[in-house]
C-alpha cells in the first residue's frame, strides 16, 4: 500500500467512528516547511469516544498494521520510570516491513495535544481526499519542540526559516503554559520574541 493509499484508507475509516482526528507530523509540516521533506508513514491526533486504546488498536488492526504501545519513558528513553504505571502516549501501527509506511495515532496524554485538537477542527486542509483536520504551524511547532528529535528540530527550523506567518502571541502563551523552552539549536531562526522567552524561562529554572 502507497502512503496515499494509507492515507485514504485511514481517513475513510477515522470519520466513520465517532473520534476527533487531526493529521500531525511530516504531511503537516511541509505545509509550512521552507523546502518539502516528505515522509513515510502518517500521524494523526486521535481522541477516542472511549477513553481506553480499544478503538485506535481496531483502526490499525482494520489498516492491516501491527500495534506497539509508546509511553512516556519510551519518549523520554527513561529507564527510572515506572514502565507499567504510565499512560500510553501514542499507538504505532506498522507492517513490520521497513520499506512500507505506516500510522501513529497520538493521544491525549500528550500536553500540547488538547488545544492543538480543538485549532486544527477549524483549520482543514485538502490533502485529496476531502478537507481535513490538520494541525496549525504553531501546533505543530509546540508538538516538536516537545519532541525534540532531529527531524523535529529540523522542521521548526525550515518553518522558521520560510517566514511563514505564526501567531507570535498564541504560540509564545503556550510555550510558557507548557514551560516549553527552544533548545539552543533553535535560537539563531526563531523569532526575536520566541527568543527572549525562551532565555527568560531558562534563567527562571537556572539552565
Amino acid at each position: 500500500m502507497t502512503l496515499t493509499e494509507l492515507l485514504k484508507h485511514s481517513l475513510e475509516l477515522l470519520r466513520s467512528v465517532k473520534c476527533r482526528f487531526a493529521i500531525g507530523g511530516g504531511l503537516a509540516a511541509d505545509l509550512y516547511r521552507r523546502q518539502v521533506r516528505g515522509t513515510g508513514d502518517l500521524d494523526f491526533l486521535f481522541l477516542a469516544e472511549k477513553s481506553d486504546t480499544s478503538q485506535a488498536k481496531e483502526i490499525l488492526k482494520k489498516l492491516g498494521l501491527g500495534t506497539a504501545e509508546v509511553r512516556l519513558h519510551d519518549l523520554t528513553r527513561s529507564s527510572r520510570m515506572n514502565k507499567r504505571s504510565q499512560e500510553v502516549y501514542m499507538l504505532v501501527g506498522r507492517k513490520g516491513k521497513k520499506d512500507e509506511p505506516g500510522v501513529d495515532l497520538l493521544l491525549p496524554p500528550f500536553p500540547w495535544f488538547p488545544k492543538a485538537l480543538d485549532r486544527a477542527q477549524s483549520h482543514l486542509v485538502d490533502f485529496g481526499f476531502g478537507p481535513t483536520p490538520t494541525l496549525t504551524a504553531e501546533d505543530l511547532i509546540l508538538a516538536k519542540i516537545y519532541a525534540k528529535r532531529p527531524k523535529d528540530i529540523d522542521d521548526i527550523i525550515s518553518i522558521f526559516e520560510a517566514k511563514y506567518p505564526l501567531d507570535l502571541d498564541y504560540l509564545a502563551g503556550e510555550m510558557e503554559r507548557l514551560k516549553f523552552i527552544l533548545t539552543e539549536s533553535l535560537m539563531a531562526d526563531a523569532p526575536i520574541g520566541l527568543r527572549t522567552l525562551s532565555r527568560r524561562m531558562r534563567k527562571k529554572k537556572n539552565i
